[in-house]
């Protein structure tokens, strides 16, 4: 894997950031995800900086795959919350 360009490394800083406030602001309703501490560790961008993948990790999980799911299903919401920041 090539590395990344600074440009590729503050972007993805700045997209951690902003998730991790939208994950921590509350705006997520689904079931799954209340009550579940979630860290947002790192946020790779492509290097055309139009696409990127966030690493999340969760604690005290009862259930991994069903929190996994609810952040998938969550991810158009977190999109267009970060159009608008």
């Amino acid at each position: 894997m090539k590395a990344q360009s600074q440009r590729q490394l503050r972007a993805g800083e700045l997209v951690r950031r902003a998730v991790s406030d939208i994950l921590r602001e509350g705006h997520l309703r689904d079931p799954a995800l209340s009550g579940v501490p979630i860290t947002v560790s790192e946020a790779r961008v492509s290097p055309d900086l139009k696409n990127a993948t966030v690493f999340v990790s969760a604690m005290n999980m009862k259930d991994p795959a069903r929190v996994a799911e609810a952040l998938n299903k969550a991810s158009g919401f977190v999109q267009k919350e970060l159009g608008r920041q």
